[in-house]
């Protein structure tokens, strides 16, 4: 009797330890696969990369410094860019700046379109290297009241070498250098602009950058603009 009852509980036991083993199994395999199911959705949302079609709105300041004279300009640009491959964007921009000075109002307009390569860091893959050429054409106009006493117009082409890293899931940081060559003249600026884009959602975000260039030849307008702004992506 004793033996057959021994026997009961052993096969218990033995019961008892299947089940618990298979429960901890179970376990791990769950655990398994969450980890594998998070890590592919992690490799597709990264596999996106940056997104290059986009809008912005932003409001600027530019600030234009000479040895013997400093002024400002404050409006709006509007710019869009538009992937037309991997690597391929195009690049359209539009700035209306103004600036009183009384009894005279000055008006500063650019014109921009261009394209852009872009392409990822082989070391750094959340990092992207990016060059655009640009062409812009820029009008100036004095007013007196109604009338226009004056104005002014002319072109320059732009590089700008710069580099888009996704520090953290919802900042952006942004850095490059720049260089504007004026059509028939002698004015070459160069300089370097920095930025920062924060993710409000998947399609707005918050914008922000400077810009500083100075010109090769002393005793001319050095000038420098700080933008802040919503980018839209679609």
């Amino acid at each position: 009797m004793r033996g057959g009852l021994e026997t009961i509980r052993g096969d218990v036991q033995k019961k008892q330890f299947y089940l618990i083993d298979s429960s901890i199994i179970n376990s791990m395999n769950k655990t398994i696969l969450t980890t594998l199911l998070s890590l592919g959705v992690c490799n597709i949302a990264y596999s996106e990369g940056f997104n290059y079609d986009y809008i912005d709105t932003s409001i600027i300041r530019y600030d234009l410094e000479s040895p013997t004279h400093k002024s400002h300009y404050d409006g709006y640009l509007v710019s869009a860019s538009k992937s037309v491959s991997d690597n391929i964007h195009l690049l359209l921009e539009y700035t209306n700046t103004t600036r009183d000075s009384d009894p005279l109002d000055y008006a500063l307009d650019f014109k921009t379109i261009g394209f852009g390569a872009n392409y990822p860091l082989l070391k750094y893959e959340n990092t992207d290297i990016v060059v655009d050429f640009l062409h812009s054409r820029w009008e100036n106009a004095v007013t007196n009241g109604a009338s226009i006493s004056s104005s002014s117009s002319g072109k320059f082409n732009s590089i700008e070498i710069g580099i888009r890293n996704q520090f953290t899931d919802s900042l952006e940081i942004t850095a490059g250098l720049e260089r504007h060559d004026f059509v028939g003249d002698s004015l070459l600026y160069k300089g370097f602009s920095a930025g920062a884009i924060y993710k409000i959602n998947d399609n707005f975000s918050l914008k922000l950058k400077g810009i500083r260039v100075k010109d090769s030849a002393p005793n001319t307008t050095d000038w420098g603009m700080s933008e802040i702004g919503i980018r839209y992506y679609f």
